[in-house]
């Protein structure tokens, strides 16, 4: 989104008319989610379909601005290669060599390819204004939960219940929701992270919010208050 046709000029942050749409399409692929009683605990999966209900996934990963991606037009997906190398470049690839010289394993590509500038893909007519949301890798089945488990939400987009108590819940998206909303109107976070630890995180969280709650505030030892 940072590079897309609808940001506002010198700045990451979008127009508000494509903030509002785009707001209005994750709440309501969360909100599918949710009462398909599947848990996100952060970022989306490529190509978001409904779910089979005859499972219930939990997908702990990372609701985020970064994990929310405009959609290719649909006459785009139908080029042939030279069109697409017209348009983009020719694949920039560098051969994978493991750093002791021997081949890589059987489950390794042989080739890395740089990705695509992104500034070759701000042309309006390359882009919808329809999202689809990204990363389900961390994502399993609640029948089958791992046996231990991190959350893998980054520290800024992260809800208070995850660092006091290391848990995810719905709530943990709606939070991270809210995270990722504001950042695409105004273009930067709503908690900075740059060479922010979890304790600063949750003291700018304080600073805006308010103190959490007890037990949380009484634990939190590092606020210096």
């Amino acid at each position: 989104m940072s590079d897309c046709p609808g940001r506002v000029s010198g700045s990451r942050r979008l127009r508000a008319d494509l903030v509002r749409k785009v707001a209005k399409q994750t709440a309501a692929v969360l909100e599918l989610m949710h009462s398909a009683a599947i848990v996100h605990g952060g970022s989306f999966g490529p190509y978001f379909c409904p779910p089979a209900y005859s499972n219930i996934l939990i997908n702990y990963l990372d609701i985020t601005a970064s994990n929310t991606l405009l959609c290719i037009s649909d006459h785009v997906t139908k080029w042939s290669d030279d069109q697409v190398y017209a348009n983009f470049g020719k694949p920039e690839t560098e051969q994978l060599v493991p750093e002791d010289g021997s081949p890589p394993g059987s489950h390794a590509p042989t080739e890395i390819v740089a990705t695509i500038d992104n500034a070759r893909l701000a042309h309006p007519s390359i882009l919808q204004e329809d999202i689809i949301v990204i990363d389900f890798g961390q994502s399993f089945f609640m029948e089958h939960p791992p046996k231990e488990y991190q959350p893998a939400a980054p520290i800024h987009y992260a809800s208070p219940e995850i660092r006091f108590e290391s848990r995810i819940s719905s709530a943990s998206d709606i939070w991270a929701l809210g995270c990722t909303i504001f950042e695409m109107r105004a273009g930067f976070p709503l908690f900075e992270p740059f060479l922010g630890s979890e304790v600063n995180i949750m003291k700018q969280m304080v600073e805006t919010l308010g103190k959490p709650p007890e037990p949380w505030w009484n634990s939190f030892k590092e606020r210096g208050v």
